[in-house]
């Protein structure tokens, strides 16, 4: 009890099944179920062996009435000229930035989806499409692309890692309106873009473009050549690159990987070049000013020139002190602010109440003896300090010292006599070339 609309030449079907005792009915017009499948119980419907149209209107017309066992199971009849197929515009799963897919959706049956063309002559043609199911391997299992009443010979060519499926057959074209376009199989749900027939096939074929043997294609490509699909690949070898590498003759901008030290080449002058792939950073040996490296020397950047641009062309040479002392103004450091130097430099040494003398070892032996000077200290605080200044006058101890015994070990200070009270003294040591 539903009204649907006309349709030109869509197609009335019936599909009838026995299940548990009971018939299932279900009605589909233009390819449309109407309203829901329906059961009949009443055992004389269910036996009943005659079959055909019946309409109280004699103005309505059938045509190409035709019935089918459907069968069930792996007996299923799924070349009956019916297709239980839902086709849905779909903008979101497409190939290769198309405005959309179309989505295919088989039910029971395998099922066509077609489009009628004459392409006018006896020509060998190719058949192709682009299909996706859920990002796995499209094979046959899934659909076919089909020719006038079969399915052709298809070959399925993955397009990348995309899930995406170059679907391709050939044929020999008729001159008359003939059916193009995909079998889906029962149960299953694709994707197919960009379908269109191709004149002429045949194998694989390089393509050779010469200039004057200058080694230059005379290939002019206007646009941008777009390689996501599959990648563009360049020469590739193990080891250094050069012009010996290439036949066909050379030119500035040829590139090529070293699979070896995992470099990319590049001529550029006449002349090839390189930059590699390296958590750190290499120096290329035509670029290197350094002498007698070896594995932990420090390395220091340096402006090397400018560039015509105003870039900045860097470079690494040895850590050398020295040659830094000697680029600064007149051989002089200057510092900003405090520095702290280690404990061979300097330091504290307490001559005991009683004593004469206190040895001081170096931690890490010098490589001649030092330059070693000390001063005694008086430890006294400020207020103190304060008190004896308004009075006038200071009482100072004091008491005769010297340094001896300086060696690239240590050195030692002597009293004159040996101290009433702990005495303290600071002390520097410095080494001084020659």
């Amino acid at each position: 009890a539903t009204t649907v609309t006309y349709s030109a030449g869509a197609v009335l079907r019936v599909i009838t099944y026995t299940s548990s005792g009971s018939l299932k009915v279900r009605v589909y017009y233009n390819n449309v179920m109407i309203g829901s499948e329906q059961t009949v119980s009443d055992a004389g419907i269910i036996s009943n062996t005659k079959h055909g149209l019946f309409s109280t209107y004699s103005g309505n017309t059938f045509d190409n009435f035709t019935l089918w066992a459907r069968g069930s199971g792996t007996t299923k009849f799924t070349d009956a000229p019916f297709e239980e197929l839902t086709a849905t515009r779909n903008t979101t799963t497409k190939y290769n930035n198309s405005t959309a897919s179309v989505q295919l959706v088989a039910g029971g049956t395998d099922a066509n989806y077609l489009q009628s063309v004459n392409v006018g002559d006896t020509s060998t043609y190719n058949l192709i499409a682009y299909a996706y199911t859920t990002g796995a391997a499209v094979t046959t299992a899934d659909l076919n692309l089909y020719y006038d009443t079969a399915e052709l010979t298809t070959t399925f060519t993955p397009m990348g890692g995309t899930g995406w499926y170059k679907l391709t057959g050939s044929f020999t074209g008729v001159a008359s309106a003939k059916d193009y376009g995909v079998r889906v199989k029962a149960g299953k749900t694709v994707y197919v873009d960009e379908m269109h027939l191709q004149v002429g096939t045949g194998t694989t074929q390089n393509m050779y473009v010469l200039n004057s043997n200058t080694g230059v294609t005379g290939l002019n490509v206007q646009g941008i050549i777009n390689g996501t699909l599959n990648g563009v690949a360049t020469y590739s070898k193990a080891g250094t690159i050069s012009d010996a590498d290439f036949s066909g003759g050379v030119s500035d901008g040829l590139m090529g990987i070293d699979t070896t030290n995992h470099r990319l080449y590049f001529r550029e002058g006449g002349a090839w070049s390189y930059i590699a792939r390296t958590g750190g950073f290499q120096i290329p040996d035509y670029e290197s000013e350094i002498l007698n490296l070896k594995s932990g020397d420090y390395l220091m950047p340096y402006v090397e020139s400018f560039m015509s641009d105003g870039a900045i062309h860097g470079m690494y040479q040895k850590f050398d002190l020295n040659k830094v002392l000697a680029a600064s103004d007149a051989g002089a450091i200057k510092f900003a602010s405090h520095v702290t130097f280690g404990k061979d430099s300097g330091g504290v040494a307490k001559i005991a109440s009683g004593s004469a003398e206190i040895s001081i070892a170096f931690e890490k032996e010098y490589t001649s003896a030092p330059i070693v000077t000390a001063s005694q200290l008086w430890d006294i605080d400020q207020s103190t300090l304060d008190v004896m200044g308004q009075l006038g006058t200071f009482i100072l101890p004091k008491q005769k010292y010297i340094v001896a015994g300086v060696t690239t070990k240590g050195f030692t200070i002597l009293l004159e006599s040996s101290a009433s009270a702990e005495l303290k003294f600071g002390w520097t040591a410095a080494g001084i070339k020659n």
